[in-house]
């Protein structure tokens, strides 16, 4: 295997690795993550008019919180 291919692979497990982890915490901090949830939509309605047509807000949100 050459290297390249090789650092390929190991980054490709170290993200599995790094989501399993992410995966873990949420599930230990279920209580802190819903109201990180309900702080993110509250935070939604303070948002500028100018945002209103616009995707930016609940799209960051669901890269934020998945």
């Amino acid at each position: 295997m050459g290297l390249v291919k090789g650092l390929k692979v190991w980054t490709w497990f170290r993200c599995l690795e790094t989501m399993e982890v992410y995966k873990t915490w949420v599930r230990r901090n279920k209580e802190y993550v819903h109201s990180l949830e309900s702080l993110a939509n509250g935070l939604t309605w303070l948002l500028p008019e100018r945002f209103s047509t616009s995707e930016i807000g609940p799209e960051a949100g669901f890269v934020i919180f998945g």
